[in-house]
C-alpha cells in the first residue's frame, strides 16, 4: 500500500512539473519578449490571485477545489511556488491554461530574472 501511495505522489508531482513546463512553453510562444516565466517567486501569488478575479464564481471554486493549496502546500515555508504549481495544475485540468497565459502576457514584462517593469498589483 505504501508503495502505491508513493507512486501516486510521484505521478502528481510529475503532472505538476509537466504543467509548469507547458505554461513556460505557452508563455514563450505567446509573448517571448515579456519573459513572463522570469517573474519573482513572491509575485506568483499576485498573478494567480489577480487572474482568479477574472474567472466566474464557479470556475474559481473549481480551481480552488482542484488546487487544494491549503492542504497540498501546508508544509511550504517560503515563497509561493507550491501554490503557483497547484494553480497551474488546476488551470490545466480545466483548460484555463491558455487564458492564464494570455493574462500573464498582458500583466507582466520582465527585463531580467525577478526584475519586472510590469507586474500584477497586489
Amino acid at each position: 500500500m505504501r508503495g502505491f501511495l508513493v507512486g501516486l505522489l510521484v505521478l502528481a508531482q510529475a503532472a505538476d512539473a509537466s504543467t509548469w513546463t507547458e505554461w513556460e512553453r505557452l508563455c514563450h510562444e505567446a509573448c517571448p519578449s515579456h519573459h513572463v516565466d522570469w517573474i519573482c517567486g513572491d509575485c506568483y501569488l499576485f498573478l494567480v490571485e489577480n487572474f482568479d478575479t477574472t474567472l466566474s464564481r464557479n470556475e474559481r471554486l473549481r480551481v480552488q477545489r482542484i488546487a487544494d493549496t491549503r492542504r497540498r502546500c501546508a508544509d511550504e515555508v517560503a515563497g509561493f511556488s507550491c501554490e503557483f504549481s497547484r494553480s497551474l495544475a488546476a488551470y490545466g485540468r480545466l483548460n484555463l491554461l491558455p487564458r492564464f497565459v494570455r493574462y500573464g502576457c498582458k500583466s507582466i514584462r520582465c527585463e531580467e530574472a525577478a526584475i519586472c517593469s510590469r507586474v500584477p498589483k497586489g
